[in-house]
């Protein structure tokens, strides 16, 4: 049995979207985790309950279908539920649909508990859980594996990291590491493709003031056109993943 689910209308606002007029990569996970922030407080579970345990919602990986990105003004409609839940990870599904019912995004997420006091992966809190009726569960859901970036292959650029990319749990916000590994690609290749999936795995938290490095790899799968990516700081990898491509 699924969890409890949650849904809200929304908008989409023209600086949420890009050149085209499409919500962008980076919107979309901010809208989808604005929706799962609403369930929280709706549940009595949200940001000033885990942080008087010192605790925060803190993702791991996101797989993503999108058919399509809404365009600017369009209504959506967002559906939310926490799934399942293991003694570490919590399994978060999300799925945005058009007025008229069509599918336009599902996604699959990992979260973790994280302390704030040690920076490091705690136990689920089951009381935390309970208000989301969520399954819980002994085995790990597997996402599909991120194959390795060729360096030798790869373009890069440098960022540094600015005090407006820090979030409330005290590093870099997740959806910067979508527009780093974007914007690595070049204007014509984002202005004659889109997006139809992702598969993004972070690692190493990133702290202000740091330079990242965004490495970008184009290769052919399946005949497919594909990008890879990785986000580091120096030897340390914070997020690498794996993006399908089709012609506009």
């Amino acid at each position: 049995m699924a969890g409890k689910q949650y849904t809200e209308e929304y908008r989409i606002p023209y600086f949420e979207t890009d050149i085209k007029g499409e919500l962008t990569l980076a919107s979309l996970v901010n809208v989808l985790i604005l929706a799962s922030e609403h369930q929280l407080n709706d549940l009595n579970v949200g940001e000033e309950t885990m942080h008087s345990l010192n605790l925060g919602w803190v993702v791991t990986q996101y797989q993503m279908t999108i058919n399509r990105m809404p365009k600017v003004d369009e209504k959506a409609r967002i559906v939310t539920e926490a799934e399942s839940y293991n003694r570490y990870f919590c399994y978060r599904n999300f799925w945005l649909y058009d007025e008229a019912g069509n599918e336009c995004v599902f996604v699959q997420s990992i979260f973790v508990m994280m302390s704030y006091e040690t920076r490091s992966m705690v136990p689920v809190v089951p009381e935390i859980m309970a208000p989301f009726e969520s399954m819980a569960i002994k085995g790990s859901k597997r996402f599909p594996r991120i194959k390795k970036i060729d360096s030798e292959k790869a373009s890069q650029k440098e960022y540094r990291v600015r005090y407006f990319d820090i979030d409330g749990n005290q590093h870099v916000n997740n959806v910067h590491y979508f527009e780093w590994m974007l914007d690595a690609l070049d204007y014509d290749f984002l202005m004659d493709h889109r997006v139809t999936s992702v598969n993004i795995r972070y690692g190493h938290e990133i702290q202000y003031g740091q330079m990242t490095q965004s490495q970008v790899e184009q290769v052919m799968v399946d005949d497919i056109m594909t990008t890879r990516h990785k986000v580091a700081v120096g030897d340390l990898s914070a997020a690498e993943a794996e993006i399908a491509w089709t012609k506009r």
